[in-house]
C-alpha cells in the first residue's frame, strides 16, 4: 500500500518550501525482512508537498536520515475483495515506533517530528 508522509520539525516542512533543511539524498526507508527489498523507492510529491513510499503489510520499515535509524513503520491492512489476478486491500492502520497514528483515513497520510 501506498503511504504518504510528512516530515516536520517544529510544524516546519523539513523537504518542501523555502526552509526545507533535509536534502531528499539523505533519507532511506528500509527494512530487514528478507521478504522484501532492503530499500523501499520514495516518491517526492511536490504538489501534495508529501513523500510516498509503498510498504507491505507485516514487516517493520525504518526511517532514515544520514544513515540514523530514527523511526519505525509498520502498516495493517485488511482484504476487502478478491478478483481473477489480483486482491484489494484497505489500510487498517499505521503504526509509528510501536504506536498506531492512523486507524482510518490512512491514505491522506501521516506528520512525522523529527
Amino acid at each position: 500500500m501506498e503511504v504518504n508522509l510528512r516530515l516536520t520539525r517544529n510544524n516546519q516542512d523539513a523537504l518542501f518550501g523555502p526552509d526545507a533543511f533535509l536534502n531528499r539524498d539523505s533519507i532511506r526507508i528500509t527494512t530487514d525482512d528478507d521478504r522484501y527489498p532492503m530499500e523501499t523507492f520514495i516518491n517526492y510529491r511536490d504538489n501534495t508537498q508529501m513523500m510516498s513510499a509503498y510498504l507491505h503489510d507485516g514487516p517493520i520499515y525504518f526511517l532514515e536520515i544520514n544513515g540514523a535509524r530514527i523511526d519505525t513503520i509498520e502498516i495493517t491492512t485488511e482484504l476487502v475483495s478478491r478478483k481473477g489476478c489480483c486482491d484489494d486491500y484497505d489500510f487498517t492502520g499505521i503504526i509509528l515506533n510501536g504506536e498506531t497514528v492512523c486507524s482510518k483515513n490512512c491514505e491522506e497520510g501521516i506528520e512525522i517530528e523529527i
